[in-house]
């Protein structure tokens, strides 16, 4: 199965995937005055990504969900912020542990880049 990306744009991560599922709710945290677009990309089993939203879609401490198959163990998740030039202007990757028919929860903090 090829984990499939959802942005749900849950701010404080309420509310969770069906039960049984598998996946991740990712709390992506980023400088929201610097940044007006997110790549995110990653890999459990398969890679999947990039896919780009901008920071009015996906706010500061919004919620990036990941639908993963059962057996995925872990998922590295990362994303990269540009700003209206298209500038890399921070960055980050996290890996999670990935537990069949369960929603993990994990925090991305991005980081400045040097200029």
């Amino acid at each position: 199965m090829r984990p499939v990306l959802l942005l749900a744009l849950l701010l404080g991560g309420c509310g969770s995937a069906a039960t049984g599922a598998t996946g991740l709710e990712i709390v992506v945290r980023y400088d929201d005055a610097a940044v007006r677009e997110l790549s995110v990309t990653g890999e459990a089993m398969r890679a999947f990504g990039p896919y780009i939203v901008s920071s009015s879609t996906l706010p500061s401490g919004g919620v990036v969900s990941i639908r993963l198959d059962p057996s995925d163990v872990h998922c590295t998740v990362c994303a990269q912020a540009r700003d209206a030039g298209g500038r890399v202007v921070q960055t980050g990757c996290a890996t999670y542990e990935v537990r069949a028919g369960e929603i993990g929860h994990g925090l991305l903090d991005l980081a400045g880049t040097s200029p």
